[in-house]
């Protein structure tokens, strides 16, 4: 990227006659402005460089924290002689298409066995058309529960389609691994908290998976690389990293802070040495200690995180070829594809480009 010319072109802006800073005059915007711009609360504190692609490491914000101020439920991680069967599951969803009352949509879930040292790979991939038609199929087959608001933007708004898509064929996956395997660890990327928006399918709730893994002696564990709670609970955070060894902590009062209230457990643990903090849900019926312990005991711990689901989320993308295999089969089922402008280069013409005006 060629910034000095990125540089040159915010100056010509800047230094142009007809922009001109102005300063509001009614009661209370200055305020709130005031407010806004103040940055005084940046005064010696550490900062990391965020964007909207990327899940930035928190680690180096964490401080020292004395012994004395650490939670009395913090407890160092183990290895044990156990040696359990691993299940590691993800998904993911590729949006290739759009129609005129919906989105084409390529989802994929996985499932990476570990069985002492050997892999064992499971998928489910399907191309999936949403729009009206098929989201009346999914209610009046009543086999699916979600929101009213969920039925009605999942044609309409692309998150919600992606979600609609990504979390039915996962909950399909992570109920296959419950039903066939058991005394097994099953880590599942994400958490154990059931949203507002949640789609369901019939008897295979999160509830009920819950169930059935205790019925077949498994293990669910849910793992997150980021959470909001990192925020709400500093201390916890900052205690399981500076313990220097694999630690975990029980966040207290934890039901106050989930869309849904549960028996599930929330932890933040380092599952290696000073390695990137974790959130991990488990059922609440388990025991921790067991359960910590074991886990590191039956998979490879890779940079403080789990080989066997990194596995499952590095199979579950899809790669460029299979992109191009997808985007053949689309055509080949009758649509017509059509060339497709960026909107904002069609109303707004590009900055960089010299067609797009003299800033002069």
């Amino acid at each position: 990227m060629n910034y000095s010319c990125i540089l040159h072109v915010i100056l010509k802006m800047s230094q142009n006659k007809f922009i001109t800073r102005i300063e509001p005059k009614i009661e209370g915007f200055r305020k709130l402005l005031n407010i806004m711009s103040n940055l005084t609360g940046l005064y010696n504190k550490k900062i990391i460089p965020r964007t909207s692609s990327k899940i930035s490491s928190i680690k180096f914000l964490l401080s020292p924290i004395k012994k004395s101020d650490m939670p009395e439920n913090i407890f160092r991680i183990n290895k044990n002689k156990e040696i359990q069967t691993v299940v590691g599951i993800d998904a993911t969803c590729e949006v290739r298409a759009e129609t005129i009352d919906g989105f084409v949509i390529a989802v994929r879930a996985t499932m990476v066995e570990k069985t002492g040292s050997k892999y064992k790979l499971n998928r489910i991939c399907r191309i999936v058309h949403i729009n009206p038609t098929t989201i009346k199929e999914y209610s009046e087959l009543n086999l699916v529960s979600a929101s009213w608001k969920t039925w009605r933007l999942a044609c309409r708004d692309i998150e919600y389609a992606k979600k609609f898509a990504m979390q039915i064929v996962e909950q399909m996956m992570i109920s296959m691994a419950i039903q066939k395997h058991k005394n097994s660890i099953i880590l599942i990327d994400g958490s154990l908290d059931s949203s507002r928006d949640n789609i369901e399918i019939k008897n295979h709730s999160l509830k009920d998976m819950i169930l059935n893994a205790r019925i077949n002696n498994n293990q669910l564990i849910a793992i997150s690389k980021s959470s909001k709670l990192f925020k709400l609970y500093p201390k916890h955070l900052r205690s399981v990293y500076n313990m220097g060894s694999p630690a975990a902590v029980e966040l207290d009062n934890i039901n106050d802070h989930l869309m849904t209230p549960s028996n599930n457990k929330v932890y933040f643990s380092t599952l290696g040495k000073s390695t990137e903090p974790l959130r991990i849900d488990i059922p609440g019926y388990l025991d921790p200690h067991s359960i910590f312990n074991s886990l590191i005991s039956s998979d490879i711990i890779q940079s403080g995180y789990p080989e066997t689901l990194k596995r499952a989320h590095i199979y579950s993308k899809f790669s460029f070829l299979e992109k191009i295999a997808i985007d053949r089969k689309i055509k080949k089922s009758g649509a017509t594809w059509v060339p497709s402008d960026d909107i904002r280069d069609t109303f707004f013409g590009n900055v960089f480009n010299n067609n797009s005006g003299d800033l002069n």
